[in-house]
């Protein structure tokens, strides 16, 4: 698969791992408890998801909108 990370910390930081097109992994630093609590969820329901509009997100909060 394949990485890729979103932001620098500042505020907050993900990185998703997408293989086949499909988010199989996400790491959030900073995120605030629903965007964490709905993690599990929107990796486990297997959405597709358009790499390149997700490495071209400008923040975090829209990468995550393309997955939650």
């Amino acid at each position: 698969g394949e990485i890729i990370t979103i932001g620098d910390f500042n505020p907050k930081l993900a990185a998703f791992w997408i293989h086949e097109g499909t988010c199989v992994g996400i790491m959030l630093e900073s995120g605030d408890a629903a965007q964490v609590s709905a993690l599990e969820s929107a990796v486990r329901s297997g959405k597709s998801v358009d790499i390149d509009a997700l490495k071209s997100a400008s923040s975090v909060d829209q990468a995550l909108a393309m997955v939650l």
